[in-house]
């Protein structure tokens, strides 16, 4: 039992990533120690694991966990379920780590870990998507299949470029997604090419994609509709919004923050969740959960 007898719940993905924090584990342990922690360690070996695990964490003073963005997704939704305020600490080593960078978490384990341990807690927002939560961001279309599509052995071993390769290869088979947007009291109807809900600074590797600021804890998404381009003088239109960040409806593209979206898809439009597959539904229903959740966060 440690001097300040504080407990730590300690959920590792052994896979995420290139595995890298099997090397670093005693080292991360004895971090975790030296912070005054006695550490309760879980290992994930399937799917739902870490969800599983975290639902105990109203028991522990801070919940520690090690992956990717999935693992963070599936922390939270166990966080949330339990009723807990438990703190949560990020050490990311997954292949984009989209949210720990949004979070100002370093990608160097070591200080990452300490940070972590010792670092103060940050009230943040969550969502979710027909009642279930999702940590930074919720999307359709173009380019949110890539995430979970692309093989996790392609991921370790060329990282974001993974991402980008499927991304470009996906662009030979484009198809419109006809969808009715209901948000901030204006209903949007048209065929789309990409649609996302987020709270992060970066998805898929680029930041500032939305081209809007972002507040992690203002009780808004930032949304971006992306209109299906007739030809190629409107393609042109939308690249030159998304390079200058200058995302105006005349280029095709709808910017807006809202603190919920209602979506009805016309057709099979499958969604990605922070990175993973979140089916295929016919209406959607997305909502802020303001202030859900407390990272250990390095937000400026």
């Amino acid at each position: 039992m440690s001097e300040n007898g504080k407990k730590l719940l300690f959920i590792v993905n052994p896979v995420a990533g290139k595995s890298a924090i099997r090397m670093h584990l005693l080292k991360v342990c004895e971090t975790f120690q030296r912070a005054g922690y006695d550490i309760t360690l879980r290992v994930t070996l399937s799917s739902s694991d870490a969800e599983r695990f975290a639902r105990d964490c109203g028991e522990y003073d801070r919940l520690i966990c090690s992956g990717g963005d999935g693992t963070l997704s599936e922390v939270v939704n166990g966080v949330v379920a339990s009723g807990a305020s438990t703190p949560i600490g990020y050490i990311p080593c997954g292949t984009t780590n989209d949210f720990a960078d949004t979070l100002g978490l370093s990608s160097n384990i070591k200080k990452a870990a300490e940070f972590a341990a010792e670092g103060e807690p940050v009230l943040c927002d969550a969502g979710t998507f027909n009642g279930k939560c999702f940590t930074y961001t919720a999307a359709f279309g173009l380019f949110s299949e890539v995430a979970y599509i692309t093989p996790q052995h392609i991921k370790s071993v060329i990282g974001r470029a993974a991402y980008l390769l499927n991304g470009a290869e996906s662009m030979l088979d484009v198809k419109p997604q006809h969808m009715r947007i209901s948000v901030n009291g204006e209903v949007i109807e048209e065929d789309f090419l990409f649609g996302m809900i987020s709270n992060s600074k970066s998805i898929g590797g680029f930041k500032g994609l939305g081209g809007i600021s972002v507040e992690l804890s203002d009780g808004l998404f930032e949304t971006v509709f992306v209109k299906m381009p007739k030809n190629f003088t409107e393609l042109q239109l939308i690249m030159r919004a998304f390079v200058e960040k200058d995302l105006r409806r005349e280029f095709g593209v709808y910017s807006l923050k809202s603190p919920e979206v209602r979506l009805q898809a016309f057709g099979d439009t499958p969604w990605t969740l922070d990175g993973d597959y979140g089916g295929a539904p016919a209406e959607v229903n997305v909502k802020v959960l303001p202030g859900a959740v407390r990272y250990v966060a390095n937000i400026i």
